[in-house]
């Protein structure tokens, strides 16, 4: 397909984006796993540097001369190079495209991570490549320029680093990384082991060398006599050096480079290192640069698909705001996932990373509000996240080294700190209703959206505990942490009774699909006796309350949205959900509506959540609210969760994978109830 052809259907896609001007906090540039997250969190690509998910500045440098003149159009301000003036930003589920002018050539830049297709294509879906691509128009010819520093491979500007070339076919490929390289060190939420790569097609001209040298060399147009860096290795902050291209674009031509880190191990599973999934399928990281450049055009033309047929569902289902946020988050939530390649199992697992709020690995109240956007678009790969949980409950951790004994009854709640998994059961955070809750939920609905029990065949008895355990705990989970924990203490709380109440359900009908009808009628009946108690219980007027002993308090009860979705029958009566939606209504803010009566605060996958359960014009209201707030915040950071709904400023948290809660929208159907007005 041309670059004109695929330029065509990328302008419809954008036709989303530019019906209403979004400006997103922070846009995805290079998003392609924890550690490679770079993201641009300012109003134009030149008005600083982009930055890690952390907020760390990472010296990227973007020129383009046309008709001998100079512009920047990517970092900070050097020199006395003019910025190129920027015409538009949009940013797609796995692409974000910058237009700007440049003199008399009109430049688009797009960075495209195409992180789609997860069930079928599993490699290049979790393959760390980020591919920018340039057009231009307007122009006969110009040559445009890119650096990334070397510091980017590291923790700390005082790191020494090293540099070299790795010959491949048809491409050339610069890496970094640190002398040190202490792999799996745990020290930062940026990794210092690894390798970063840059890399573009035979033929251009590539440099590594000084910032000031490069960047000085092709403003003056002497770029091309430059020569590599000799050596020895240094500190990141001594003469920073880049890794830099210079790329020759003409109209109707792309020019492209590639954007990679070798993270060598994906995780460390209780004494095992795993490799990262790619590495099963390509020798070393310049091939699998040479196999994105041989099949660019298709990768590009699978993620244009992609990104046409999920807005087109958003859109549907939310309007045009809705498409925004689902685009902004896509590649939030996939970037805070690494695969692995389990050799002992011959399979894949891919992994979680608690994104600034702990750094914990696949922790089960992150993965839980993430699981939205997997069970709609890539339920088999969740199934993959959820079995490092699992083997880890079942005390299967022995083969891999470590024996580590899983002592408690009800779910874990994490499996260490990233990229390590080593946690004692004594060592976790407990939050027994919660975990136990989020888990069966979760192994009910992929089981039935994948129509497969065979996966559980292992796993019965321990389901059964965790059921066991919540029978035990209801209908008053009395003083138990729950994933709102940031808030303070919540004893006798009634939505996590909620939870644990339709959770028992979802076991009640895993069991019914599996043929054991006596063992589900009698989970079922529990859970509709434990509902009873919850209504009498809770019951506070014209709502209900936010814990059972605290009369006139009221809170979101986001968690019975999974009655909704997994269609559970004979469990809370619609009038629970008419009485919430109402009460809600009467409590937005500016910005959305608080989590409970306690803080101004919320959080957005919750609200969105409890929002999803009832009627269309809630939904909407929910998703105008976060669009403003994120259209207008004046804390740049990749989307927080958590926000105060009156003064619009972040609370705290940011890039988190939790995000993927908002697609709750794509698997949530409506009520038939009668109209309820909003109260703005």
């Amino acid at each position: 397909m041309s670059h004109f052809m695929m330029l065509g259907r990328l302008l419809l896609l954008c036709a989303f984006t530019q019906a209403l001007n979004f400006r997103p906090p922070c846009a995805p540039l290079d998003v392609a796993s924890p550690y490679q997250s770079t993201w641009s969190c300012t109003d134009n690509l030149t008005d600083g540097s982009p930055v890690h998910w952390t907020g760390d500045a990472l010296d990227w440098v973007g020129l383009i001369r046309v008709d001998n003149a100079i512009y920047r159009w990517l970092g900070q301000p050097i020199q006395d190079v003019a910025a190129a003036q920027q015409l538009s930003i949009d940013v797609l589920p796995t692409l974000t495209r910058y237009v700007f002018q440049a003199g008399s050539a009109t430049l688009t830049v797009e960075f495209l991570t195409p992180a789609v297709d997860h069930d079928k294509e599993f490699v290049w879906a979790t393959c760390p490549v980020t591919t920018v691509s340039f057009l231009i128009e307007g122009s006969g010819s110009a040559e445009v320029y890119f650096d990334m520093s070397a510091a980017t491979a590291t923790q700390k500007a005082d790191q020494e680093v090293t540099w070299a070339r790795e010959p491949g076919p048809g491409i050339e490929v610069m890496r970094t990384g640190t002398v040190a390289q202490k792999v799996c060190g745990q020290t930062s939420d940026r990794c210092d082991w690894g390798f970063r790569y840059v890399a573009v097609a035979s033929g251009a001209k590539t440099v590594m060398a000084s910032a000031s040298q490069t960047r000085a060399a092709f403003a003056q147009g002497t770029y091309s006599k430059m020569e590599d860096d000799a050596g020895p290795a240094r500190k990141a902050s001594d003469r920073p050096l880049v890794l830099s291209a210079a790329l020759a674009v003409t109209p109707g031509t792309a020019a492209r480079l590639h954007l990679m880190l070798d993270e060598v191990v994906a995780q460390r599973f209780f004494g095992t290192d795993l490799r990262p999934l790619w590495t099963q399928h390509f020798k070393n990281a310049t091939l699998a640069l040479a196999a994105a450049e041989e099949q660019t055009e298709v990768r590009r033309s699978r993620a244009q698909d992609f990104n046409q047929k999920l807005m087109t569902q958003l859109q549907s289902r939310g309007g045009e705001k809705y498409a925004q946020l689902g685009s902004l988050v896509y590649r939030q939530v996939t970037g805070a996932t690494s695969t692995a390649w389990n050799h002992k199992a011959g399979e894949e697992w891919p992994f979680m990373k608690e994104i600034s709020s702990d750094g914990d690995v696949s922790t089960v109240d992150v993965i839980f509000p993430a699981f939205p956007f997997f069970l709609h678009l890539a339920p088999e790969f969740f199934r993959k996240l959820m079995l490092p949980l699992l083997v880890y409950s079942v005390n299967g951790t022995a083969p891999y080294g470590m024996d580590i004994k899983y002592n408690l009854s009800w779910a874990p709640h994490h499996l260490g700190t990233w990229p390590v998994c080593a946690l004692r059961s004594d060592q976790q955070e407990q939050m027994p209703v919660e975990e136990s809750g989020n888990m069966l939920i979760m192994i009910a609905a992929v089981s039935k959206k994948l129509g497969n029990l065979e996966w559980l065949s292992s796993y019965w008895p321990l389901l059964k505990t965790w059921a066991d355990f919540l029978v035990a705990s209801l209908p008053d989970p009395g003083n138990q942490l729950c994933t709102d924990d940031f808030e303070g203490p919540n004893p006798h709380n009634v939505n996590l009774a909620g939870k644990g109440i339709v959770a028992l359900a979802a076991y009640a009908e895993l069991l019914k699909l599996s043929g054991q009808e006596t063992e589900s009628a009698k989970y079922q009946k529990l859970a509709q006796g434990f509902v009873n108690d919850w209504l009498h219980g809770a019951a506070d007027g014209d709502h209900f309350r936010r814990q059972y002993d605290l009369p006139g308090t009221w809170s979101q009860k986001y968690n019975l949205v999974w009655q909704k979705v997994l269609n559970l029958q004979g469990l809370f009566p619609d009038s629970v959900f008419e009485k919430e939606a109402i009460e809600y209504g009467t409590r937005r803010q500016s910005y959305g509506i608080p989590l409970d009566d306690r803080h101004n605060y919320t959080k957005a996958d919750w609200s969105t959540w409890s929002a999803a359960f009832y009627k269309q014009e809630h939904f909407t209201a929910a998703i105008d609210d976060l669009w403003r707030f994120a259209a207008s915040t004046p804390d740049r950071a990749p989307l927080t969760d958590w926000y105060d709904t009156i003064t619009g400023h972040m609370k705290g948290f940011r890039a988190r994978p939790v995000m993927g809660g908002i697609y709750i929208g794509l698997l949530t159907p409506l009520s038939d109830a009668k109209e309820v007005p909003i109260v703005v």
